[in-house]
């Protein structure tokens, strides 16, 4: 190999880019989180909440600060990228679980075993994707 040639890019599989673009998306749901919760301060500040509206800012500012790095990071192939999408994915279903159980108005229980078996098997499919690439980096 000649010295100014960059060793040949393994390619990046399916999963690996659906993963990185929900962690994209996590990062961007976050800022947009944040934004509408300022511009429709009012509002939040009327609705009777467990948490106030400060919850709806940190969240947002949390997962808007964890999930670019971790998609950027995933995408290039870093080792440290493996791990910060694991965490955010692992963090960011936890964080929807505990929300739908806390905030809802009025559960909607029909609704839950499949929403349970969907998170679990989104889960299992990202723990193996992200898996392969934990091996192969």
């Amino acid at each position: 190999m000649a010295i100014n040639q960059l060793p040949p890019r393994r390619k990046r599989s399916f999963g690996l880019k659906v993963i990185a673009f929900a962690n994209l998306f996590i990062g961007l749901g976050g800022w947009l989180r944040l934004a509408e919760t300022l511009r429709n301060a009012d509002f939040y500040s009327r609705l009777d909440l467990p948490l106030g509206m400060g919850y709806f800012i940190a969240s947002g500012v949390f997962f808007g600060i964890l999930g670019f790095p971790a998609a950027v990071g995933l995408w290039l192939g870093r080792r440290w990228g493996v791990g910060l999408a694991t965490l955010t994915l692992v963090l960011w279903l936890g964080w929807d679980w505990f929300e739908r159980l806390v905030f809802a108005r009025s559960p909607q229980w029909f609704n839950l075993p499949f929403s349970l078996a969907a998170s679990v098997l989104l889960v299992a499919l990202a723990g193996w994707v992200l898996w392969k690439e934990w091996r192969a980096t």
